[in-house]
């Protein structure tokens, strides 16, 4: 990149003399060579990243296929996070809620693994007892933190 605005700077200082808009015009077609080649970088870095993600899920699926063959079992786990919501301007209870959230395992079928994104909500449900009861705002949040395959 300095490369670049150090041949522009020169062309700018050259560009006072008699040949200045040819000048002008090379620096243009500079500048439009670099956009197009900062584009294309751009578009061959996600075709990398896309590869790569296509590597893992290869690689993924042919250790899975390797456990079975071995005559290891799949068990499907899901880590959730379950937390209670308010609806408060009370700091404390905002605090209580997320000290009192809780991460747990929860073994689940193939087919529901797979329907199971990270970051997905399970449950969010208001609470209406409480509501009543109590006149508190409130509901259940359960949401997907990670998954994994082990094999026994």
């Amino acid at each position: 990149m300095k490369k670049i605005y150090y041949l522009s700077l020169f062309l700018l200082l050259v560009s006072c003399g008699p040949d200045a808009d040819r000048v002008r015009q090379e620096i243009r077609t500079l500048q439009t060579k670099v956009e197009n080649l900062k584009n294309e970088k751009s578009t061959l870095q996600s075709k990398v990243n896309s590869l790569k993600a296509e590597s893992q899920e290869i690689e993924s699926r042919t250790t899975h296929l390797k456990n079975i063959e071995d005559g290891k079992v799949p068990t499907y786990l899901v880590e959730v996070k379950l937390k209670q919501k308010r609806i408060s301007t009370d700091l404390g209870k905002h605090f209580k809620d997320s000290m009192n959230a809780t991460e747990f395992w929860l073994p689940v079928d193939e087919k529901y693994f797979n329907s199971l994104s990270i970051g997905e909500s399970l449950l969010n449900n208001f609470r209406l007892g409480s509501l009543v009861v109590n006149g508190t705002s409130s509901s259940w949040s359960i949401k997907v933190i990670q998954k994994k395959i082990e094999y026994r």
